[in-house]
């Protein structure tokens, strides 16, 4: 069958849920409007070198199969499909915190995609396509409560597109992330292609 599969050299901390796994939370859940899970997993033997004298992040090769097949956020047709089709975005990133504990922090134009569906009308064999919006790329998230005794940050480095990122994320660089950044990040979304395309 016709999939989407994502292949890329994820950063390997110990704490760090593979997106695939988070996925399946969200689909375990039944989040709207995020990729469903088909496989996922690392690559045996592909991973960079762990020397401790070495500064650089260490990654393993990893590939993801979903369902979905989306589009870019750029191939929107009017300014009331882009607001519908983030809106279902922000859907998905509100039912994830509250059904999965799980926010996504790594809200941008390239994670917003565009999914066509067809919608029968009637059962008469007549149809009608829906465009609605995908909230895509996981690999970032974390859940919203981390573990009481874990309470540090997972990665040294700030994750996030910083084109979308608050003004209070960008302004403190060691803030932690909350829902009211992510929403911000929503909004400096819509303005960038309202105002671009």
């Amino acid at each position: 069958r016709f999939a989407w599969l994502k292949d890329a050299w994820r950063t390997q901390y110990e704490f760090v849920a593979q997106e695939g796994a988070v996925l399946k939370e969200l689909n375990d859940a039944s989040v709207p409007y995020v990729p469903t899970l088909i496989c996922h997993g690392d690559i045996p033997g592909q991973d960079t070198g762990g020397r401790e004298e070495c500064p650089l992040r260490r990654h393993k090769h990893y590939r993801i199969a979903v369902k979905e097949v989306g589009m870019k956020l750029v191939e929107f047709k009017h300014g009331k499909q882009l607001l519908q089709i983030i809106f279902d975005c922000m859907f998905a990133h509100q039912q994830a915190v509250v059904e999965a504990n799980i926010m996504h922090r790594d809200i941008s134009g390239g994670n917003i995609l565009i999914l066509p569906r067809a919608i029968d009308v009637g059962g008469n064999g007549s149809a009608y396509m829906k465009w609605t919006g995908l909230l895509v790329d996981w690999e970032l998230s974390k859940p919203l409560k981390g573990d009481a005794s874990f309470p540090r940050p997972r990665q040294p480095e700030r994750t996030g597109t910083w084109q979308f990122m608050s003004a209070a994320v960008l302004d403190n660089h060691s803030k932690k992330l909350e829902i009211s950044d992510e929403l911000e990040s929503f909004f400096h979304v819509t303005l960038y292609y309202a105002v671009r395309y």
